[in-house]
């Protein structure tokens, strides 16, 4: 039996709800990040190589921003379900080329730095319950210790679905009427952006490795080949 696109994007909606939860201390096993979140979506609306694709993109942009510290890195989860929900309903009405790939591929960059900052909201509202919980370590009070934990989670939780919720409609809206309606001559510049974004995650990820060139020289290597699949894709050699 068929499932209607309806089912399948409040499946993905009640998902990635829970993904966003691996984004901080629950679950850690890496299913938020942009690539799997692109296996994950195209899989559920058949549109694997253009979502792949895409995210294939982001992860090279984002995949040495870490929650390291105080650092809060872009909602990538945010915007690789903004980014691949919007290329696989633009592909239900025509195909879908790389210069279209690109520019949600750039539009998907401002959704990530906007989740961001609701992130870091929600880490401070998750703050003030900590302190509850702290309180209750003082005192030895365990139930008021698990009762926080319980909210915290919950929190995040509630959160996740709401902005899941929020960048599939989003995308939705861009990949159904927002980018059908724009002229090729505007999108087709956005072809360079192609490379430009992967080019600069491997710049970022030969920053972050200076502790030990073999490391560097590892990423570099996977960045160049990215690119060099890409050029070749695009059909410039």
């Amino acid at each position: 039996m068929e499932i209607s696109l309806t089912t399948k994007v409040a499946v993905l909606i009640l998902l990635c709800g829970i993904i966003y939860l691996d984004r901080v201390a629950v679950l850690q096993m890496m299913i938020h990040r942009p690539i799997a979140i692109a296996v994950i979506t195209g899989a559920l609306f058949n549109r694997l190589p253009e979502c792949v694709t895409l995210g294939i993109l982001l992860e090279m942009l984002w995949v040495s921003r870490l929650p390291v510290g105080a650092s809060v890195p872009p909602d990538d989860t945010g915007a690789a379900l903004f980014g691949t929900v919007a290329v696989a309903y633009l592909s239900f009405s025509r195909e879908v080329g790389f210069a279209d790939i690109a520019l949600i591929g750039s539009a998907s960059v401002f959704v990530g730095e906007l989740g961001r900052e609701v992130d870091i909201l929600i880490r401070r509202m998750n703050g003030k319950i900590s302190r509850y919980a702290v309180s209750g370590v003082d005192v030895g009070d365990l139930e008021t210790v698990r009762s926080c934990i319980y909210a915290s989670i919950v929190l995040w939780l509630m959160a996740g679905v709401l902005l899941s919720f929020s960048w599939i409609v989003l995308g939705i809206l861009a990949g159904k009427w927002l980018v059908p309606a724009i002229p090729q001559y505007v999108i087709s510049p956005f072809l360079v952006m192609y490379l430009i974004i992967p080019a600069t995650g491997a710049v970022s990820v030969y920053q972050h490795c200076r502790v030990s060139n073999k490391i560097a020289f590892f990423h570099m290597a996977l960045a160049s080949g990215a690119i060099a699949f890409m050029i070749f894709e695009m059909g410039v050699f």
